[in-house]
């Protein structure tokens, strides 16, 4: 069981300190949330200040509010020409200086109920089926493999759910090389856009230009793409629409965007040079093709890879840019579109920089989400440090840390009291960036890939990358075949199922280095085929038990419809009963069990409640 903090904390920055390597937040935008009927007046307060304002999400109330930013043009051209990147921090915090002089006006306007930055979030990797095999090769240059499938022991869990495509997967991140040949089989198709319902991927015949399902989105076939033009700058990036139907690496259909389009990347790094090891040129153009491969490449089709859900149906959902940075906003909207159509699963291989500052629009969308029993995997970050990446903190998260080949925590793998489980990442180098252990996937070329390495941008190849990103779709994949079995789990039973049955490593039990372990695809998959087999004979249902750690005494609210005496019984992991005692209530009602765990050591136990 894990313990649920809220933490509030008041950060302090000091502009003239670079004690990290990227912008926390967007600068030409914020975020607000807007008193109800104060809609007109907040409208009118932007239109005098010069702004435009849209709401994030037809399903979320908070607004994004853009403005030209105040800027010298010729002094960001020379530090870019200079590769100068402390100058283009100090120009960085000059403009996040005038943003908060934006927001300060806003939260003191009486219209919202908060206005905060448009936060940055960061794909969560470290830039670097005859393949579905342990070669126990596990460098960059060894040959494509997937010993993650081995270590997570997926084949045994594969055995008894290989998934199915009434289970949809969200990957939300880079976009996704949609016509790859090892994905395009498992690629979701909205059936509310599909005019012509032959069910096929990227058929132009459905691109009308209407919104037919009415989901507030046009062309919304495969998914959507909610960075659209943006290529990732910090300077000079805002389109005034940034959204288009399209969330594919835009290489074989133009949507308006140019050829080959920015989704590709265009070469440069976020601040728009060349590139540097702390900030490489178009570091998320594969990212989302990479996770999408991971958790759902095509099982069975004797090519390439097998996905860990690899008969699951996977959405593409674009809110991440080709510099791999992912504004709040299009986030939050991201996260709503998965949750409103259809989706059942949600994979993150993104996070914040840790700033302590919860994004609240993202926030908004994941307590959404949670309460529409979407299942929501967050990667826990890549920085080797205590404290995990939001998303990831989220208690209504699972956060998923990373493994190497010798089941230890990977050196760059983020850990701390919100760690659930571990998947696997590979390994690296954290100071020298040198990868030392890859997991490889589907990949799409781009622009910086074709001039540095003689590939063609837009391009469909494979791809070794580590990082908590790589963790994160193995253990949704994961998620999403239990649900193959039992669609009608919440999200709580999913999580406990992961952790309960997930490979204990040193030291024995929950340890914020490795969660409750190493996931376990056999262990999981047994246990919810089990379940689903031989129903327990009880009437009543739990909720989450607290306190959580929990004290001497642990009570557990049910809701019970039986006329008798309930028996309790509590069994260690192995199946042995610890202690039994009969329920005082013999009457239907809502009752908490209270257990006493005196003498009880720390672990992992069930309860079953027989009436």
């Amino acid at each position: 069981m894990r313990k649920m903090v809220l933490t509030f904390i008041v950060i302090i920055m000091v502009y003239g300190a670079y004690g990290f390597s990227r912008p926390p937040f967007a600068i030409g935008s914020f975020i607000v949330e807007p008193y109800e009927n104060k809609l007109p007046e907040l409208n009118n307060l932007a239109k005098q200040m010069n702004m435009s304002i849209r709401r994030i999400s037809p399903y979320l109330k908070s607004y994004v509010l853009s403005y030209k930013p105040h800027l010298n043009s010729d002094e960001i051209k020379q530090a870019q020409s200079e590769k100068n990147y402390a100058k283009l921090m100090e120009i960085y915090w000059q403009a996040v200086n005038e943003l908060y002089e934006y927001i300060g006006i806003f939260a003191q306007s009486g219209l919202v109920r908060y206005a905060e930055p448009n936060h940055l979030l960061y794909a969560q990797y470290i830039p670097n089926d005859p393949y579905c095999i342990d070669d126990g090769n596990y460098a960059p240059g060894g040959g494509a493999d997937q010993y993650w499938a081995y270590l997570l022991r997926a084949p045994a869990g594969w055995e008894i759910s290989r998934g199915n495509g009434n289970i949809i997967l969200a990957i939300l991140d880079s976009g996704t090389d949609i016509d790859h040949p090892d994905l395009m089989g498992n690629i979701w198709v909205n059936p509310g856009e599909d005019i012509n319902r032959n069910g096929v991927v990227y058929d132009t015949l459905d691109l009308d230009g209407i919104d037919n399902d009415g989901n507030g989105y046009v062309d919304d076939l495969n998914g959507y793409d909610f960075t659209g033009g943006q290529k990732g700058l910090i300077f000079g990036d805002l389109p005034e629409s940034s959204e288009d139907w399209n969330p594919d690496v835009h290489y074989y259909y133009d949507d308006g965007w140019g050829v080959p389009d920015p989704s590709v990347g265009d070469g440069l790094d976020m601040f728009g040079t060349t590139g540097s090891f702390l900030l490489p040129a178009d570091m998320g153009v594969g990212h989302g093709t990479h996770t999408a491969g991971i958790a759902g490449a095509v099982m069975d089709n004797n090519f390439q890879f097998a996905g860990a859900c690899g008969n699951c149906r996977i959405m593409v959902i674009r809110a991440v840019t080709p510099e791999g940075t992912g504004n709040e906003s299009d986030i939050a909207a991201g996260i709503a579109y998965a949750t409103f159509n259809g989706a059942n699963v949600l994979s993150l291989s993104l996070g914040d920089l840790g700033f302590g500052e919860i994004p609240r629009a993202i926030e908004e969308a994941i307590d959404s989400a949670y309460a529409k029993n979407l299942v929501i995997v967050a990667a826990a970050g890549n920085n080797g440090n205590r404290g995990l990446s939001f998303p990831a903190s989220s208690p209504k998260t699972l956060a998923v840390g990373s493994s190497n080949s010798r089941r230890t925590r990977s050196s760059f793998s983020q850990y701390g009291s919100g760690l659930d489980v571990l998947g696997v990442g590979g390994e690296a180098n954290l100071s020298t960036g040198q990868l030392t252990e890859v997991i490889w996937s589907t990949w799409v070329a781009s622009i910086a890939e074709a001039r540095d390495s003689g590939l063609i941008a837009g391009e469909h190849y494979i791809k070794g990358e580590a990082g908590t990103s790589m963790a994160c779709p193995e253990i949704a994949g994961l998620a999403a075949l239990i649900l193959s079995i039992r669609p009608t789990l919440l999200p709580d039973s999913v999580y406990n199922i992961i952790r309960s049955t997930a490979q204990d490593l040193p030291p024995s039990g929950w340890d914020e280095q490795t969660g409750y372990g190493l996931a376990d695809f056999g262990a999981a998959l047994r246990t919810v085929f089990v379940q689903e087999i031989d129903a327990l004979p009880q009437t009543f249902y739990f909720d989450t038990p607290y306190p959580n750690p929990s004290n001497s005494t642990i009570h557990i609210p049910i809701n019970t419809t039986s006329n008798t005496p309930v028996i309790i019984q509590l069994f260690d992991i192995k199946g042995r009963e610890i202690k039994s005692f009969v329920s005082e209530f013999n009457s239907p009602g809502k009752y908490t069990i209270n257990i006493n765990l005196d003498g009880v050591s720390s672990g992992i136990y069930f309860v079953q409640c027989l009436s």
